[in-house]
């Protein structure tokens, strides 16, 4: 027997043998029901939650780092929730897609009514202009 995390009982296939007189064409019914059935249940037996359903959303923005201080821009919150995550997909400098910073970029971010609002980006050269995208998830 597998050993299952859920509630949901471990016979999830309908079976035509267990409907006694049942007509022949019930039998075809219930193939059809079950090839929606045992994925539906496979979902609900791995725990669905917000995290897997979330489909993550790609934000790309050129911006020129400043001379000195943080770099600070915000945009609309693709996601219908508050995202748990805004990551660094990629970033490079504006006309050279092989040219990256030189040590580890991160992203810090707070959300707002609405917007996300990245207050910082870590470790780029001032006064160069990068292509960056972001994950939001």
């Amino acid at each position: 027997m597998p050993i299952n995390n859920s509630n949901l009982p471990t016979s999830h296939q309908f079976k035509f043998e267990d409907y006694k007189g049942a007509p022949e064409f019930f039998r075809q019914f219930l193939n059809s029901l079950n090839l929606f059935v045992d994925p539906v249940y496979q979902l609900l037996n791995g725990g669905i939650t917000y995290q897997n359903l979330v489909i993550p959303q790609l934000f790309t923005k050129t911006i020129t780092s400043p001379a000195s201080g943080d770099v600070t821009f915000n945009f609309t919150n693709p996601l219908k929730i508050l995202p748990s995550a805004v990551l660094l997909g990629n970033i490079y400098v504006q006309g050279n897609r092989s040219s990256h910073p030189t040590d580890a970029a991160v992203v810090y971010w707070h959300e707002s009514q609405g917007l996300i609002y990245v207050d910082n980006i870590t470790n780029l050269s001032t006064s160069t202009t990068y292509v960056v995208t972001l994950v939001v998830l």
